[in-house]
């Protein structure tokens, strides 16, 4: 069992299972997020509307309501219905598996994950990002890595 909710690791979860303080740390994750979901959370955050948001981010407000409806959803804990709407907010999911995740929350998401699965059986179940590690302590370790004063990136020796 995970502390916060008393369910076995990555069981599906419901929208009741969001609580307060989990909506609280997703929205700290969104806000950190790259890609467009993150842009538009952050200019949703920022009181945009539809318009604004699509003006800001060189879109369409057809592209940018998806968006939304896909953050409100994670926000309020309500799964899609449909296949390829639990495909799509898969993605949204799997970006959180990536980050440094209260162990409550890394149950949460990978219970909808699960969920979303049994509903897209081409749900994959693994960090969005293209190389990204699960393992928070080397993600720490670089990240406390200090940078070479010449080119600006961390490594061993000196810089070449």
């Amino acid at each position: 069992m995970e502390s916060g909710i008393n369910r076995p690791l990555g069981v599906a979860m419901t929208s009741n299972d969001l609580t307060p303080a989990l909506g609280e740390e997703i929205r700290r994750h969104l806000s950190g997020m790259g890609g467009r979901r993150g842009m538009v959370f952050r200019d949703l955050e920022r009181g945009l509307d539809s318009e604004q948001i699509a003006l800001s981010q060189g879109t369409n407000v057809a592209n940018v309501e998806a968006h939304l409806r896909s953050i409100e959803r994670v926000l309020s804990g309500v799964l899609p219905t449909t296949p390829s709407t639990a495909l799509k907010e898969a993605r949204a999911y799997n970006f959180l598996l990536d980050r440094d995740l209260s162990p409550a929350l890394r149950n949460y998401v990978l219970g909808c994950l699960h969920d979303l699965q049994a509903r897209n059986p081409s749900v994959h179940i693994e960090p969005r990002q293209p190389g990204a590690t699960r393992d928070v302590r080397v993600r720490r370790s670089v990240a406390s890595q200090k940078t070479c004063p010449i080119c600006g990136l961390a490594h061993a020796g000196e810089c070449l």
